[in-house]
């Protein structure tokens, strides 16, 4: 099953604002998560966590980094390429 990019966004917003956050904040697409601060280390394994409890999709170790988990659009993009 081939995942649309747009939904995996708008499903990683609504848990990084609701879960993570947990307060209204409006994330863009390319809005910077680990350098704009939106992101710890702990929480980006809570996402982690939360990308392969929702889509299957292990993420390695060398992927958590700044490439990677730059932006919702990047964390996507490897979801989406992963569930491939």
């Amino acid at each position: 099953m081939a995942l649309v990019q747009q939904d995996v966004i708008a499903r990683l917003r609504r848990f990084i604002v609701e879960q993570v956050l947990g307060r209204e904040e409006k994330l863009e697409d390319d809005t910077p998560l680990l350098d704009g601060g939106h992101l710890t280390s702990l929480h980006t394994l809570d996402l982690v966590a939360f990308i392969n409890e929702e889509y299957g999709v292990e993420i390695d170790p060398e992927e958590i980094d700044e490439e990677h988990f730059a932006s919702l659009r990047t964390i996507s993009e490897l979801v989406c390429s992963k569930a491939r």
